[in-house]
């Protein structure tokens, strides 16, 4: 769905109202909905990114739409002839005390500070690192449809509605945003678990 679309349908939603004002509106609360839900503890399936790069250095930067790592992943992976090779994340002082860490060599441990990731030992040449990140969507600046308006627009067009409808005073519309934000908050939650259970359940019982 575009984001024009999503507006089309809120704007039915309250009343057909398709005044200009009105739809800048909608659009503002459309790209404030999607910032807040990208800053919210539990994040889905769909914001999950991965990039590969090579590096010499001791240290280098973060994507510019990192939000933060994955909990059940190594955020920073090596790549050695083709082989992932997950490294382990520690706190910054530890790992610059470890003397078997210091000089050069596969980087085998690294920590993360701010938007930053520092190697452990300094690589000894180039390396592949394969980052898995979380990463901001696109915002609904002009008519696309980005990743909340492909896999659940419900949620997106509920919390945009349900803002709207508080802002014109509307009871009756804000009650039915917040019974479908509900809905699609749920079906968000059950679409993730499935997505992240999937290649699971094969080996269920070994």
């Amino acid at each position: 769905m575009t984001r024009d679309a999503a507006v089309g349908i809120i704007q039915n939603r309250l009343g057909q109202r398709t005044n200009s004002e009105v739809t800048t509106q909608i659009i503002g609360e459309l790209q404030l909905a999607q910032s807040d839900l990208e800053l919210e503890p539990s994040l889905p399936w769909f914001m999950i990114k991965s990039v590969t790069e090579n590096e010499s250095t001791a240290s280098f930067s973060t994507e510019t739409d990192f939000i933060r790592e994955l909990q059940e992943v190594s955020g920073l992976s090596v790549v050695i002839s083709g082989q992932r090779l997950p490294l382990v994340k520690d706190d910054f002082d530890y790992l610059s005390r470890q003397e078997s860490l210091t000089g050069t060599g596969q980087p085998k441990f690294y920590s993360l500070l701010g938007s930053t990731y520092y190697l452990f030992p300094v690589p000894n040449g180039v390396y592949s690192f394969t980052k898995i990140y979380y990463a901001t969507q696109a915002l609904l600046t002009s008519n696309i449809e980005n990743s909340w308006l492909k896999h659940i627009p419900g949620l997106l067009i509920s919390i945009a509605g349900e803002r709207m409808a508080r802002y014109l005073r509307d009871p009756e519309a804000t009650g039915l945003f917040v019974q479908d934000i509900q809905v699609y908050r749920k079906q968000l939650l059950d679409a993730d678990i499935a997505h992240r259970t999937a290649a699971l359940e094969a080996f269920v019982g070994g």
